[in-house]
């Protein structure tokens, strides 16, 4: 029991290991193009396995001012991609992409899934997707799909690295996804009666047979 116990931890150790690989060489085939997004407005930086706040823990307040904040421990989980921007001496995400490779569970979903939403809580203009390669010719799982309330795209590759196509098409996604965080960021950080009027907003679904 105890070997077959080892084993299976062996064997997930490795895949791990595999899928962090795999992650840090999509990183470095994506940050060419999504760097371009620079602005006078912050740079756009593409980060992997980064440290991104899920939860803050507020202690005490100042009691001299109404709404500040005095002790909060920020809680953080990793994220296997990230797309962030940075101006000075600040920074803020925009950008999140989960990667798993060859499988998903329900567990794996679900998991991902509330982690997304916990994520979104305190960083309301936040984008997040979901990456499995490894597909072959499979698509994105049902159970994915089912699963996927808090995510804003999910992508399915066939093989563990891209085709071009698929490359492209991805690159291409994470462009809108980005200009849509900062347009949204933008709309909650606008005093509101100065803010343009908007009068449609509309989110739709948008699929890709390859």
């Amino acid at each position: 029991m105890d070997t077959d116990k080892q084993s299976t931890e062996a064997n997930l150790d490795r895949r791990r290991s595999h899928e962090r690989e795999w992650v840090k060489r999509l990183c470095d085939q994506i940050k060419p193009s999504i760097q371009l997004l620079s602005e006078p407005e912050g740079a756009i930086e593409v980060c992997c396995e980064y440290p991104v706040p899920y939860a803050a823990e507020v202690f005490a307040y100042d009691a001299g001012k109404k709404k500040l904040a005095k002790h909060v421990t920020p809680r953080a989980f990793k994220s296997d991609l990230l797309i962030l921007q940075r101006k000075d001496d600040l920074a803020w995400p925009l950008v999140i992409v989960e990667c798993k490779y060859k499988a998903v569970t329900t567990h794996d979903a679900h998991t991902y899934n509330s982690k997304a939403g916990a994520h979104k809580n305190i960083h309301p203009y936040l984008r997040y997707g979901f990456l499995v390669g490894g597909m072959k010719g499979e698509g994105i799982p049902g159970r994915l799909f089912r699963a996927s309330a808090n995510f804003d795209f999910l992508v399915a590759w066939q093989e563990s690295d891209p085709s071009g196509a698929e490359l492209e098409t991805f690159k291409n996604l994470l462009a809108k996804e980005v200009r849509a965080a900062q347009f949204i960021r933008a709309m909650w950080m606008e005093n509101p009666a100065k803010r343009k009027k908007t009068y449609v907003i509309h989110k739709h679904y948008v699929t890709h047979p390859q």
